[in-house]
């Protein structure tokens, strides 16, 4: 899978739910800007686009870090933030993804290449540290028709 990553300025669509969500998954308030908003990356299979995803940090411990800055990281942002040699220093425990199928928006059916009638699906994925706080936010819009999903839920410990 190829990845373009940029940061060219906030995408015309679904920008301020985007930023919303990802503010109060990470604990802010809209109005106090307690969100960084990093990479839009385009992800692309075979030189068609499957995928587009906003991340975004914490600025209170982000700001200042590679994070921050549009340029790839590296070994990924996870390794940045994990390192103990690094300015971030917190260990990844887990993730909860929310899902929500829908219809596209003109803007992501031209982004996406989506002929009509085929719907994406929205991933909203929160990562979180070994003390349960919020360390990434993740707001996806894929194309339904090229990608599966997997949910494993363990019953019993």
């Amino acid at each position: 899978m190829e990845e373009t990553a940029g940061c060219p300025g906030p995408r015309p669509v679904a920008c301020l739910s985007a930023c919303l969500a990802a503010e109060h998954r990470l604990g802010g308030r809209p109005s106090q800007g307690e969100q960084e908003r990093v990479v839009y990356v385009v992800a692309a299979l075979e030189g068609q686009p499957v995928a587009w995803c906003d991340s975004y940090y914490p600025a209170d411990w982000a700001s200042g870090t590679a994070t921050a800055r549009p340029e790839r990281i590296r070994g990924g942002a996870y390794a940045l933030i994990e390192d103990p040699e690094g300015p971030i220093r917190r260990q990844i425990a887990r993730s909860v993804d929310d899902l929500v199928a829908r219809m596209p928006m003109h803007e992501e059916a031209v982004e996406l290449g989506l002929p009509p009638g085929v719907p994406v699906v929205r991933v909203l994925r929160t990562v979180f540290d070994s003390d349960d706080l919020p360390v990434e936010v993740q707001d996806s819009v894929v194309a339904a028709d090229r990608h599966e999903f997997r949910h494993e839920e363990q019953m019993r410990e």
